[in-house]
């Protein structure tokens, strides 16, 4: 019985760390490995990119394309040198503090309409260009463009609902420091 609530206590302890508050302690630590790393990636677009694209997948699949990077173990020292304890840890925060930031940001752009209201009064918007006679080329991109940020705003919502209340709070009370952090480490 005794090694079920040892067991049970680490398993809760876990738990915990995981899903520790954001804090401004939390994020500076943050922005401060974001800044290490990227200076690792500064000078090699291709890494960069590759980086940049990593953020966009799924849990899994964002930690799959991080351990294929070349720079993976030093990504790996980064975040440990800063107090996380993985990687894995580190790419949840970062979930965490960008569905704060959409959460926020959906709230003063969107003006309370919902993401799929507003994709698809974008969707209007380009089909009445179209019967306006826009050149093809034009539309082309715009539906390019359009269903770029369908993409992005299903990956957003996704966040925002994965998204604690208290990190969404914690982003908007913070939200002037948070950005300027986010501009001192040459963004998240």
């Amino acid at each position: 019985m005794k090694k079920v609530i040892v067991l049970f206590s680490l398993i809760l302890s876990f738990s915990v760390m995981a899903a520790e508050p954001l804090s401004k302690p939390l994020l500076q630590r943050f922005g401060d490995a974001v800044q290490q790393i990227n200076i690792q990636v500064e000078g090699k677009p291709e890494l960069e990119a590759q980086l940049d694209n990593t953020m966009m997948l799924d849990k899994a699949e964002s930690m799959k394309a991080l351990k294929s990077l070349s720079i993976y173990p030093q990504i790996q020292d980064v975040v440990e040198a800063n107090g996380f304890d993985s990687v894995d840890d580190f790419v949840d925060l970062s979930y965490r503090i960008m569905g704060g930031l959409y959460a926020y940001q959906s709230t003063q752009v969107l003006n309370g309409m919902s993401m799929k209201d507003y994709m698809a009064q974008m969707q209007g918007q380009l089909e009445q260009m179209q019967n306006n006679g826009m050149p093809e080329q034009m539309m082309s991109e715009l539906k390019a463009n359009l269903a770029e940020q369908v993409k992005m705003s299903s990956f957003m919502e996704k966040l925002v609902a994965n998204t604690s209340e208290q990190d969404k709070k914690f982003i908007q009370e913070n939200i002037t420091w948070v950005m300027t952090l986010m501009e001192q480490s040459d963004g998240f």
